[in-house]
């Protein structure tokens, strides 16, 4: 999904307001279907038949996740400009109507109705997840002595880990946690926009654009910031075929740091043959160059 994404983004032609050959303004026609057809519909177009297949499942946190990562590349990736921002900001907007008219999917309203502030009628797994992170204070009870994880909080070793981690670690080691993920994405980020291309750029936003919209939703939903769903929290809850998923993505993104840095090492070579040629070129020029006081000082010794 990233991979064709990533590939239809970085082929669509992109097209400014002035045409640089001629200066003027390029047609309000042609731009809005370069900037709508060509840079956001096209590159969608592999999103469709993924969220059919979800709608049918059902599986919500699942669109939602797709539809976020997707978005995700086309925004840091420039795609459609202004136009991809305002639709972002208006599905936002939007998002709450629309879970008011999904009476149709009964398990999903019933994990609306248990997303309140009212303990008697939260969900027993949000409430527990609460305890747990509460009974953790600052410091932890000590890595291995959680309670809430013998058989009280459902899912603990996967949706629900990181209010585990909590209980153990304490406020600070949750903190350390939420810095170390914040440092890794950033990281991540600055290695995809200095990749050696455009392709290159758009799968690195879209791998790290999918581990922070997990860990983002994963810990929303553990502190009932967010409904309760299922989303694992990279590199922590279990699953075996998750985490060889996110380490071949980690191999991709150190692929792509290697390349860069190559494709910037040959630019910074190209630059230095460049100007030395340049010098060359320089010095060559000054040697056939007459000084005129020079000329006359010779003239006269004549």
């Amino acid at each position: 999904m990233i991979l064709l994404t990533a590939h239809l983004a970085a082929k669509a032609p992109h097209l400014e307001k002035l045409d640089p050959t001629s200066g003027r303004r390029v047609p309000a026609g042609q731009w809005l279907y370069q900037r709508i057809v060509r840079e956001l519909i096209v590159p969608l177009l592999p999103l469709i038949p993924v969220v059919i297949l979800l709608m049918l499942e059902p599986h919500m946190s699942g669109i939602v996740l797709t539809t976020a990562i997707c978005g995700t590349i086309l925004l840091l990736g420039g795609n459609g400009g202004v136009i991809t921002w305002v639709g972002g900001a208006a599905g936002i907007f939007l998002l709450e109507t629309i879970l008011q008219h999904i009476d149709s999917i009964p398990y999903l309203q019933s994990r609306l109705d248990g997303w309140t502030q009212d303990l008697t009628k939260m969900t027993d797994q949000t409430l527990q997840s609460l305890y747990a992170i509460g009974s953790g204070g600052v410091t932890g009870l000590g890595l291995g002595n959680s309670i809430e994880k013998q058989l009280w909080l459902p899912e603990s070793t996967n949706d629900f880990i990181f209010s585990v981690v909590c209980e153990e670690l304490g406020f600070v080691g949750a903190v350390l946690i939420i810095v170390l993920f914040v440092l890794f994405i950033v990281q991540g980020l600055w290695i995809a926009y200095r990749a050696e291309n455009l392709y290159c750029t758009m799968v690195g936003i879209g791998i790290m654009a999918q581990i922070a919209w997990q860990v983002f939703c994963n810990i929303a939903v553990v502190t009932n910031t967010l409904p309760n769903t299922g989303i694992s929290l990279p590199f922590f809850s279990s699953g075996g075929t998750s985490l060889i998923l996110l380490l071949a993505e980690m191999g991709v993104m150190v692929n792509i740091g290697r390349n860069g840095e190559r494709a910037a090492q040959q630019r910074e070579a190209l630059r230095a043959q460049h100007e030395a040629a340049k010098a060359e070129q320089e010095a060559a020029r000054r040697e056939k160059t007459i000084v005129l006081a020079d000329a006359r000082a010779a003239r006269a010794e004549q």
